[in-house]
């Protein structure tokens, strides 16, 4: 630019040029600056965002394949009791894929048959754990004997969100009770007929059973030894 005027104005003109020329430049290199660490600390919320993504990915698919493996049913049911998560024994038992079962309630899968426990979901939503034991025929025609735990889901705000859901088939485990309870009163039965002393101990040697006949040859009250 021309300058006019004076030698004083002139040199202050100038300086003041020079001066707002470096300040301007300054700024911009201080600009640049914050932009190239602004883009570099993007990037690196970028790869952490990314990092953190496939370690959840990673993890989701250990956990399915985890819950996916075991002969128990596990599901998770919203606070409006419809599916949010069911595992592959559970769409088994369902009969159906498990697509098909995320966003239905028991009542879609079971009809009336919910109702026998549609007052314990309640209460596990209510923010109590529960457990009880009934039979149930499920989807794919099998009636099974099965223990239930429903365990509530807080969140943050202390609220039920939900319930976690385990269930088991323990058809076997009172097939087997049965047949040993059967059995240990056909031996009571034969033990008490005849006129043998018979007794059992476990392996701390205390008695586990004690025939009335051995009670009558030592002179004990009956069920003094057990």
């Amino acid at each position: 630019p021309t300058l006019t005027g004076g030698p004083l104005q002139v040199l202050l003109g100038a300086a003041l040029y020079v001066g707002t020329g470096i300040f301007l430049g300054r700024v911009w290199t201080q600009r640049n600056q914050y932009l190239r660490e602004i883009q570099q600390h993007k990037r690196e919320l970028e790869s952490e965002i990314s990092a953190r993504s496939d370690a959840l990915k990673t993890s989701e698919t250990l956990l399915g394949l985890v819950t996916d493996s075991l002969p128990v049913l596990i599901a998770y049911l919203d606070a409006d009791m419809r599916y949010r998560m069911i595992n592959k024994t559970g769409a088994d038992w369902y009969g159906r894929p498990a697509a098909e079962i995320i966003g239905k309630s028991p009542e879609d899968i079971f009809g009336s048959q919910q109702g026998k426990w549609r007052g314990y979901i309640e209460e596990a939503l209510r923010g109590a754990e529960v457990t009880y034991e009934c039979p149930v025929t499920y989807s794919d025609g099998v009636t099974r004997d099965v223990r239930v735990v429903y365990v509530p889901h807080f969140g943050q705000d202390g609220d039920v969100q939900g319930i976690f859901a385990l269930i088991e088939a323990i058809t076997e485990r009172i097939r087997t009770r049965a047949a040993l309870q059967e059995s240990e009163a056909r031996f009571r039965d034969i033990a008490e007929v005849g006129g043998d002393w018979i007794w059992e101990m476990d392996a701390d040697l205390r008695y586990t059973f004690v025939s009335d006949r051995f009670y009558d040859m030592v002179g004990l009250p009956y069920g003094a030894l057990n």
